[in-house]
């Protein structure tokens, strides 16, 4: 019970904090468009095939482009990135274990600065390109959900690449999780000013607070083969919803391999009429295609 109470406070008081946080700019005067903002995006949380599975997080930074850019005002130079995350499930674990949360420049498949889901990340690139950055980093992991983990990251361009790229949601970190079993995982800032809090700094060495989207919470967990809706039953619900998703146009199922009860690689209405056999008349379950 404690961990959940402690869960629900983190996330209200986190909650109100990154409202504050959000309702105005930071404290970068020279930014005359939109102000900077961090942005936590989990590419694949929702659902896995199997326990214990990776789960891939990025951070994401807005940078508006504005007037003042060439001037070299308000180009990012580094970023100083303390960040936490706690978990509801006692007798799992949630980790960012060093092996798959390599800092390493070459490090393409592990690397936190590595390109991913499509997009480019800036720090990988100039490396590529032969300009200089120092990186620092710490992981610390959580011996219970009642104690956070901790991510930590300071990254600095050098004096040949000393402007961020401008634009909306660059990639700058993509974190692995090893996640155990089933959870709900919130990531956040901690609250503990001045030193563990997410700060920018400008090239002319000001430093300020950007914007961000945190908590954060993704909840992970085995799809059910037969559980259209994901609600975690199988029932006449999903029925209504994968005839609302083949004829009517509705959302598709979650994920779209539950759907596929007959295990076909097809959903259709062959799919329909498994699921009613094996409701209403004894028929096999659906199968796991996995």
């Amino acid at each position: 019970m404690r961990r959940y109470l402690l869960f629900l406070i983190v996330g209200v008081i986190l909650l109100g904090f990154s409202d504050f946080a959000s309702a105005q700019c930071p404290e970068d005067t020279l930014d005359l468009g939109d102000c900077d903002t961090l942005h936590v995006v989990a590419w694949d949380a929702e659902y896995c095939d199997s326990f214990p599975c990776l789960v891939h997080v990025s951070l994401l930074v807005t940078h508006d482009s504005n007037a003042v850019y060439h001037q070299g005002h308000d180009s990012i130079m580094g970023f100083t990135l303390p960040l936490a995350w706690i978990y509801t499930n006692s007798s799992a674990y949630c980790s960012l274990t060093s092996e798959k949360n390599n800092w390493q420049y070459s490090d393409t498949e592990n690397g936190i600065f590595r390109h991913f889901g499509g997009k480019l990340n800036r720090l990988f690139e100039l490396y590529e390109m032969g300009k200089m950055w120092v990186v620092s980093t710490y992981i610390f992991n959580p011996s219970s959900p009642d104690r956070p983990g901790s991510f930590g990251l300071g990254a600095f361009c050098g004096s040949a690449s000393q402007a961020w790229w401008e634009g909306e949601r660059l990639l700058l970190v993509t974190w692995t999780f090893t996640v155990s079993d089933t959870m709900m995982v919130c990531i956040y800032e901690p609250i503990t000013p001045p030193g563990d809090m997410v700060w920018f700094t400008r090239i002319d060495a000001k430093v300020y607070r950007p914007r961000y989207n945190m908590p954060f919470y993704m909840t992970v967990k085995l799809y059910m083969p037969g559980d259209a809706n994901g609600d975690g039953v199988i029932n006449s619900a999903d029925l209504v919803y994968l005839i609302n998703y083949l004829f009517k146009g509705g959302p598709a199922p979650k994920p779209l391999q539950a759907g596929d009860v007959n295990c076909d690689e097809v959903i259709n209405s062959a799919d329909i009429v498994y699921l009613i056999d094996y409701l209403f008349k004894a028929g096999p379950a659906p199968l796991d295609c996995r």
